[in-house]
Formats: structure tokens, sequence, C-alpha cells
């Protein structure tokens, strides 16, 4: 048979094509940050932070408790929960900034925690000032699935 790989790419393309266009269940991002690759992951809460502060107010705790009512059971969903912290500051103060983060992300992982949702199915990512969607810079993003992160472009040596 000499029929290439050609023809089985486009054979398989026009599968998807059909499929997606007869209404099949699709995994597209529901939150895509600008500038990441596809992003399969499903925004469940934004908890918004005092500047400087990485303590959990009352409004942050009961959106925390509900957000942890709605992530289904690993054995019905086996996708992890991703939070994702950012902290406004001067860009050239990064590891302040990314310890900010960190202790916000890890202050919602706590709290999560203490809700019952399992820590081996929490992943927790400190951005520090990194630039991602169109929320405030004070913030945790807590979502369901793989978030891809875009990466600042390394400084290299003069």
């Amino acid at each position: 048979m000499a029929f290439g790989r050609r023809p089985l790419l486009s054979l398989a393309l026009l599968c998807l094509t059909l499929g997606t266009a007869r209404g099949s269940p699709q995994t597209a991002a529901t939150d895509k940050p600008p500038g990441s690759k596809q992003n399969t992951a499903e925004l469940l809460q934004r908890i918004e932070f005092d500047v400087g502060s990485s303590e959990l107010d009352g409004r942050a705790k009961g959106q925390l408790d509900e957000l942890a009512t709605r992530i289904p059971a690993p054995d019905a969903d086996r996708r992890r929960v991703q939070i994702l912290a950012f902290a406004s500051g001067d860009k050239d103060l990064v590891s302040a900034n990314r310890r900010l983060s960190l202790q916000r992300a890890l202050a919602v992982r706590a709290y999560l925690l203490e809700r019952s949702v399992a820590p081996d199915r929490i992943d927790v990512r400190a951005l520090g000032t990194i630039v991602m969607g169109d929320g405030p810079p004070d913030r945790v993003d807590v979502y369901l699935g793989t978030v891809n992160v875009p990466m600042p472009p390394r400084n290299k040596p003069k």
C-alpha cells in the first residue's frame, strides 16, 4: 500500500471537523489565558486579595466554602484542581512577589483541605507578577483541569 501519511492525516482532520460540527462534546477551554497553548481548564473561582496581604477575608472564605461544594469527587472527575496565585508589586522584586503569591496560594490550598478537597489533587503555582488573563493583579484563580501558563522570556547574560 503506497498511501503515505497525508491521506490519513486528512481523514483524521475531516473526522474531527465532522465530529465537532455535529455537536460532539468538546474539552475546549472556558477561560483561555492570552499567549497560552490550548487550555483545557475551567475557571472555578477568582479570589481577590488586598495589596500586600495573603489573609483570607470573610468574602474569600465564603467563596471558598461555595467552591468546595462544586469541586467534583475524584471518582467522578479525575481532573486536578490548579491554584494560580498572582501579586502586584515592583517588577524588580521578583522573589518577594513570588513569595507573596505563594503565601496566597497556600492559604487557599489550606482552606480547601479543611473543606475535604483531596490534597493529592491540588497543584499550586505561585506566579508573582506574571500577567495572565484580565483579572486584577492581586488574586488567586482556582481552575479545574490543566492550565498552560505563559512563561516570561529569560534575561540573557550580557
